[in-house]
């Protein structure tokens, strides 16, 4: 699927912010998606597939849909949008987030996110879910009307992260990924490049989701992944090297030796 580049800016607003004296241009909304009830629904339909058919379903509804992200915003942003729902005559309407993006080549739109959430399911003061097909530490793509766009993105969009560091000096960091949820890591590929990640509904017990260090993601079948390679989480972590809501995780083979710092649910 083409993807377009488009530089991304943030501002909020809510429906019928006094746009009766002007024309307002109806912003385009992100695709909302929903890749694990979708993965579910697929797996109960056809109870009797094989893993390998489940496998290859499950990455065309990927790559077509994207898997939900948390995104979270910076503590001033969500200052920003609970002012405004606060200011909303009928608390019970939805706050309509818009952004506006800009082309390489100067055009201009408006785009449409999800209402804000000021859950504290999340380490977030607020955040919302947007689904991504693909993600790096600058840039990222979402499904806009069935096209995938690139936008850059926007400092303000804090998303859960894991690295790989220095097996002896943690604050070394070798490698960065993005991931759409807070777990810990079920492996590495002994290159570094690639983490796995298994889900937590049971539906999907046979699956795991690869994130590669390029930005892109992967369903695959667990009993094809390398289990002789064992996680041990790291408790003897200096005071130095701590940081609230993150742990360490050790993962040991015959060749290797990687330590990775993942995010940990944050208490309520």
């Amino acid at each position: 699927m083409k993807i377009l580049t488009k530089t991304f800016f943030v501002f909020f607003c809510f429906v019928g912010l006094t746009y009766s004296q002007r024309v307002d241009v109806k912003p385009f909304a992100i695709d909302k998606t929903d890749l694990i009830a979708d993965l579910k629904s697929l797996k109960n339909s056809k109870p009797k597939m094989t893993t390998e058919e489940f496998v290859k379903d499950s990455n065309a509804l990927l790559d077509k849909k994207g898997i939900n992200f948390v995104v979270g915003f910076d503590s001033a942003t969500c200052q920003k949008i609970e002012q405004i729902k606060k200011s909303q005559k009928h608390q019970s309407q939805p706050l309509n987030l818009r952004t506006t993006i800009k082309s390489s080549v100067g055009e201009a739109a408006s785009l449409a996110l999800p209402e804000a959430k000021f859950e504290k399911t999340e380490c977030f003061s607020c955040f919302v879910n947007l689904p991504f097909v693909e993600i790096t530490q600058s840039e990222f793509v979402t499904i806009v009307q069935e096209i995938n766009l690139k936008f850059y993105l926007p400092s303000n969009f804090l998303i859960n992260e894991v690295t790989l560091v220095d097996q002896k000096d943690f604050s070394f960091v070798k490698q960065k990924w993005k991931v759409p949820f807070k777990t810990k890591p079920l492996s590495i590929s002994d290159d570094g490049n690639i983490l796995y990640f298994g889900f937590e509904e049971p539906e999907l017990n046979d699956l795991v989701l690869l994130a590669f260090g390029e930005g892109s993601f992967q369903i695959y079948a667990k009993k094809d992944i390398d289990d002789t390679k064992k996680g041990t989480i790291v408790n003897d972590v200096s005071p130095s090297f701590i940081v609230p809501n993150f742990s360490f995780i050790r993962f040991e083979s015959p060749e290797t030796k990687q330590v990775l710092k993942f995010p940990t649910k944050c208490p309520n």
